[in-house]
């Protein structure tokens, strides 16, 4: 999810090391993010906000080495939840932690949340989900509705940000041309072309992406493209970009 409309983040490191945990807030929001990395657990669960009701997102490499598996959950409390997931998931090397700052979030909101993002998830195709279960579905009313879906709403602003892109669909192309990075008047939106014996596919990029349009084709086995004996760079297949 995009917006249109400028928005201010604070990140903040508690501990002061770069790498470590960071805490994010949201102008006009009344949520709080954290970026946990794995090894930095503990600093989180020794916070009043490990106390509180809220979702995460747990993010690292995909045993078969496809890429990246994630796990998408809801607890009350958050802590003990994640403290779960130290000793029983070995995949995951950060998490992402979602609550508020005025204990207002309960756990019919969290219940909501999670059904969503595990739509989100499974719709933007991005990365393969270790749930194994759709989100379980919950009598709310009409205002816990209303309120869950404005707090999804702004998480949903602050993953890219943190880098969490799990619920972000790849843009649409035009009927004529893809869309451009920056749009603008003086933007010409590029078309890249990959052609080779055994590749050929279009694709364009986008904030954050690199999209392949469908019909593409690609090599089933892995080959050398740049082999050590090779005198002319070992460029076997050629890139072009069009306008």
């Amino acid at each position: 999810m995009t917006s249109s409309q400028p928005f201010a983040l604070r990140l903040f490191v508690p501990s002061g090391i770069p790498e470590g945990m960071r805490i994010v807030e949201k102008s006009n929001w009344s949520g709080i993010g954290f970026v946990v990395p794995r090894s930095q657990l503990s600093e989180f669960l020794a916070r009043p906000e490990a106390q509180r009701p809220g979702v995460y997102v747990l993010l690292g490499p995909d045993p078969d080495g496809s890429g990246e598996l994630a796990y998408i959950g809801e607890a009350d409390p958050l802590g003990r939840r994640l403290e779960q997931h130290a000793a029983s998931r070995d995949f995951w090397t950060v998490a992402f932690a979602f609550t508020d700052k005025d204990s207002h979030l309960n756990k019919a909101h969290g219940l909501h949340l999670e059904a969503r993002l595990l739509d989100l998830a499974r719709e933007a195709r991005r990365i393969r989900l270790d749930n194994q279960q759709q989100g379980r579905s919950i009598s709310q009313s009409e205002v816990e509705r209303a309120e869950a879906e404005g707090y999804l709403r702004e998480l949903l602003l602050c993953c890219p940000v943190l880098g969490l892109r799990v619920f972000e669909r790849p843009l649409a192309p035009p009927a004529t041309a893809p869309p451009t990075a920056t749009p603008g008047p003086a933007s010409a939106p590029v078309l890249f072309q990959l052609r080779g014996p055994d590749a050929e596919g279009r694709g364009y990029e986008s904030p954050g992406d690199f999209t392949v349009l469908e019909g593409a084709r690609a090599r089933l086995a892995l080959v050398e493209s740049s082999p050590e004996a090779a005198d002319d760079g070992g460029m076997p297949i050629n890139w072009s970009a069009t306008g």
